[in-house]
C-alpha cells in the first residue's frame, strides 16, 4: 500500500526537523545570545518552510533553505532589536530633557483626575465609544461593528461626548 503524499511529506519533514534542528539553533546562536529567541527563529524557518512546501527528498536544498531563513530571520531580529533600543534611547533622551516643574506635575495629575470624573459622568454607550476611539484607536467603523450600532450613530455619540467633556473641563484650562 503506498504512502499518501501528506503523511510521506510529514515523514520526511519530522526526521528531517529531528536531524537538523540542534545543528540550526547553533548557527542561530551566532547570532543571538537569548536561546528563547534562538528556538523561536528556528522554530519558525521549520514552520515557514512546511507553508511553502519545501521539497523535503532534496535534502541539500531543505538544509540550504533552512540556514538561509535562520540567518534572514536573526540578522532581521538583530536591525529589529536595534530599532528598538535606539527608539528607547531616544525617548530616554527626551524624557532627561523634559523634566515637569512639581507645578507642572500637580497641574497635570489635577487635569487627568478631572477628565476621569468627566468621563465616569457620561452614560455607559457614549463613554465606551470615547474610550474606544480616543485610547484604543479604533475608527469610527471599528466601533460600530464592535459595538453592533451604526457608524452615524458613533458620530453622535462621539459629537456628544466631546461636547460635554469641552465644557466639563473648560474652567480647567
Amino acid at each position: 500500500m503506498p504512502l499518501e503524499p501528506a503523511h510521506s511529506r510529514y515523514r520526511f519533514f519530522r526526521q528531517f526537523f529531528l536531524q537538523y534542528y540542534a545543528e540550526l539553533c547553533d548557527f542561530a546562536q551566532r547570532f543571538l545570545q537569548d536561546p528563547d529567541e534562538v528556538e523561536d527563529l528556528v522554530q519558525g524557518a521549520f514552520v515557514r518552510a512546511w507553508e511553502r512546501e519545501i521539497d523535503w527528498d532534496d535534502t541539500e536544498r531543505a538544509r540550504l533553505y533552512l540556514y538561509r531563513s535562520v540567518r534572514n530571520a536573526a540578522l532581521n531580529y538583530l536591525a529589529h532589536q536595534k530599532m528598538k533600543r535606539r527608539r528607547l534611547e531616544q525617548f530616554h533622551e527626551q524624557a532627561a530633557r523634559w523634566s515637569p516643574s512639581p507645578e507642572q506635575a500637580v497641574q497635570a495629575a489635577e487635569l487627568t483626575a478631572a477628565i476621569e470624573r468627566a468621563l465616569a459622568q457620561l452614560p455607559e454607550t457614549r463613554r465606551t465609544i470615547f474610550l474606544l476611539s480616543r485610547y484604543h484607536g479604533l475608527s469610527y467603523r471599528e466601533i460600530a461593528e464592535v459595538m453592533g450600532i451604526s457608524v452615524k450613530t458613533v458620530e453622535t455619540q462621539m459629537g456628544r461626548a466631546l461636547r460635554f467633556l469641552s465644557q466639563y473641563l473648560h474652567p480647567l484650562t
